[in-house]
Formats: C-alpha cells, structure tokens, sequence
C-alpha cells in the first residue's frame, strides 16, 4: 500500500475524531436531551471549545473530499512520486495541527500555518497528477514520448531476459504446482 493511501485512512480516521469530539462537545454544552431531539427550538451559538472544534470539524469536511479524490486518483492513475508523498503528509499533519491549535484555541496559527499547509498538500498532489507522467503505467499513450525521458530512466526500465541471473530464470519458469514438470514433458506428442 502506498505512503499517499495510508494517510488517506489515517485522514479518515481523522475526521472520525473530529465528528465524535465535536458530537460530544456540543452535547455537554446543550444537554443530551437536545442531542436527541428534533433540533428545531432556537439554542444560543456554541462557545468556546465546543464551537472552535466544530468549526475545525466543518473546516476538515471542506477540505477532505478534495484530497480523497486527488489521492484515489493518483493511485488509479499511478501518480506516485516524491511530490505526491510530500502533499500527502502535508495534508494529514496540517489537519492535525488545525485541530489542536483550534481546540487550544491559537486561531491565527491555526489558520496561518495550518490550514495553509493542508492547501499547499492538495495543491502539491494536484500537481503531481497533472504534470507528472506515471509511474508505471502499461499504456503507454499515457505517458510522455520517450525523447522527452532522460537516456538513463529509459535504459533503467527495459533488461533484456540474458541480464537476468540463471537461476532467477528457472524460478520464474517453474510450474506452479508441487509436482515438477519438465518443459519437454507438457507437449502433446
């Protein structure tokens, strides 16, 4: 599994704890039995911590959806690179870093470094998809012409089967069942 895909779990792991300390934190300040009900009678705005984790929870529910698309993406397309790594771990520890610095309440870290750093992620990973060329994409009207690649990623990808160790060879070649076959056996006579 990829660095990108892991903390795209992690992220959603996140805003689970964002839901439920923000769900909580509401029902200690308004009651359980306001939890419970229709939530149609006027209450007064939340205060304090409760509204500043609710206003990181609807600040984590703006962003994520971007994020999880750019990061499926970027797997389904095979966009995976140092950039798309970098604007992955942006992403999560800046969320993480909005949401305690919004529960402490340091507003202007919180919004200055934090949040600018989960956008710079996202921008990061959009870039990556849209400028980069795939990592090892099979089809190859995907990639970029091979005159545009450097001499050595062209001769890095491609080994003729003689380069190979002999017994590499034999191993790949091996049936996959317990029972060895030689080769000169498996034809019809």
């Amino acid at each position: 599994m990829v660095v990108e895909l892991k903390l795209l779990i992690a992220s959603v792991v996140l805003g689970l704890v964002h839901l439920i300390a923000s769900s909580h934190l509401i029902s200690w300040q308004r009651g359980y039995r306001w939890t419970a009900s229709s939530r149609e009678d006027d209450v007064p705005p939340l205060r304090g911590l409760a509204n500043r984790v609710d206003q990181a929870t609807t600040n984590f529910l703006e962003t994520f959806p971007f994020f999880a698309v750019l990061v499926l993406l970027g797997l389904v397309t095979d966009h995976h690179s140092s950039l798309t790594i970098v604007g992955a771990h942006l992403y999560f520890w800046g969320r993480i870093g909005y949401l305690i610095a919004a529960a402490a309440g340091y507003s202007f870290l919180r919004s200055v470094l934090f949040w600018n750093a989960a956008v710079i992620g996202i921008v990061l990973l959009l870039i990556a998809i849209l400028c980069e060329n795939p990592a090892n994409t099979p089809n190859k009207a995907m990639r970029c012409p091979a005159s545009t690649q450097p001499e050595i990623i062209r001769d890095a990808n491609v080994r003729p089967v003689e380069s190979f160790e002999p017994d590499i060879v034999e191993r790949v070649n091996r049936p996959a069942s317990k029972k060895q076959i030689p080769i000169s056996d498996t034809k019809q006579k």
